[in-house]
């Protein structure tokens, strides 16, 4: 039987109204929580309350980001328990209406949502987290080395007793230690007064100093100096530097890959980028997976069940599939088992699951 248009836009109606509602209250909760978060930990601090409002807003997408699935839940939740108190799914049952066709427009709506969150909105909650994070070092934390990665090259930030320092390298390699090659240092004074110039061609990090090769120091008023090797002391550590990488969620979807190609050619670890990359493009399916799930367990109500019981079964169910996903990415991140498993294997498993549960409806 095909299924009315009438119908479908009635049936997407009910779900967009509810998702609306789940979605405005976990946004007023993840707002007033931000706030009250950067006000407990700016204590003392001196930061005006702008700031505050500003980082609790500039953190709001990525929050919504990661909470989308389980606002998809609830609202396919609310949808499923109104029809079956109403008694409208019997009616279309009745009419020769398949739940399968009852639950395509919510599907294909959450599967449109899903991919719009992961190719635009993804893109958009990556700059804002950038400029939070930039907000919060300058306010929150003292971070005596900053790095930055882009298509022009590497640049690094390393303060000391001394000077600021800024070095820019056009491109690195690493194989038994890690090199930058046509390097500059720029020294400053902590006023960020321009102090000397040192270029070298290549740079290799050593235990507690820069090993540069082929080097000219160029100073105001001064001569060049050129040296064909020369230490420069600095206390950085390959890990530092991985740890300074800025993280998977400030990065856009878009320019994922050639990030993580990157970090491989330079000899560094990927793998928390590419498990975030699999489940963002996972994400979709995971999403429309919640829809399954919802109504795996709020269509089967009787009309005179309470609905308190309901919703508390979907909060748990929630937060166990949070835990187990959770769960399996540690493991992929450990190198236990393969990531493109640690990100798939939760969401195909729980959709097998809640796709048979939904079978066995049909059949009842």
């Amino acid at each position: 039987m095909r299924f009315p248009i009438t119908l479908s836009l009635y049936i997407s109606k009910i779900f967009l109204v509810r998702l609306a509602i789940v979605l405005s209250v976990v946004s007023v909760i993840i707002i007033f929580s931000s706030i009250f978060e950067f006000m407990r930990v700016s204590y003392g601090k001196e930061i005006p309350f702008r700031v505050i409002l500003k980082l609790a807003f500039l953190k709001y997408p990525y929050l919504i980001q990661r909470t989308v699935p389980f606002i998809i839940l609830f609202a396919s939740t609310f949808t499923f328990l109104y029809v079956a108190r109403t008694a409208e799914l019997v009616v279309m049952k009745a009419t020769g209406i398949s739940i399968w066709q009852f639950l395509a427009p919510i599907l294909s709506i959450t599967l449109l949502i899903g991919i719009l969150m992961t190719v635009v909105f993804s893109y958009v909650s990556s700059s804002l987290l950038s400029k939070h994070e930039k907000i919060t070092q300058k306010y929150l934390r003292d971070v005596p080395q900053t790095l930055l990665v882009s298509k022009s090259g590497l640049w690094l930030r390393e303060n000391n007793k001394q000077n600021n320092i800024i070095i820019y390298a056009k491109y690195y390699t690493y194989q038994e230690e890690m090199s930058l090659h046509d390097i500059k240092f720029f020294i400053l004074s902590h006023q960020n007064v321009f102090e000397k110039r040192i270029d070298a061609v290549m740079a290799k990090l050593q235990p507690g100093y820069w090993q540069l090769n082929d080097v000219r120091i160029r100073q105001e008023n001064r001569p060049a100096e050129y040296y064909n090797m020369l230490e420069f002391p600095t206390k950085l550590v390959k890990e530092q530097l991985q740890d300074s990488f800025a993280t998977p969620e400030m990065i856009p979807f878009i320019e994922l890959p050639y990030f993580i190609n990157m970090l491989k050619e330079a000899g560094f670890s990927a793998i928390k980028y590419s498990l975030y990359y699999y489940r963002l493009l996972l994400q979709p399916i995971f999403m429309c997976t919640m829809v399954l799930m919802a109504a795996s367990f709020a269509l089967p109500l009787p009309r005179k069940q309470k609905v308190s019981p309901i919703i508390a079964l979907g909060l748990i169910i929630g937060f166990i599939v949070y835990f187990v996903v959770d769960l399996v990415a540690v493991l992929g991140l450990s190198g236990k088992i393969p990531l493109i498993l640690a990100a798939s294997s939760p969401i195909i498993i729980s959709m097998l699951i809640t796709t048979a549960v939904v079978l066995h409806l049909e059949d009842g």
